[in-house]
């Protein structure tokens, strides 16, 4: 259903914008793994890990882990 896609792209966005704000990689998981495209925590996971690490520069809020 359309609609239930429509709000689970807006939950993913309003949780990947807060996590953006607070710095908590666990929340950035959590927002990608709600994302349509993303089948599994553990694919999430992988995906935050390598963007955090790539652009750590650009994420100051984010813990360097």
């Amino acid at each position: 259903e359309v609609s239930g896609m429509v709000r689970q792209v807006a939950a993913h966005a309003e949780l990947t914008a807060e996590a953006a704000v607070t710095g908590n990689r666990a929340l950035a998981v959590e927002a990608l793994a709600l994302h349509p495209l993303i089948r599994s925590v553990g694919t999430a996971e992988s995906l935050v890990d390598a963007y955090l690490h790539a652009h750590a520069d650009l994420l100051p809020q984010f813990p360097v882990t």
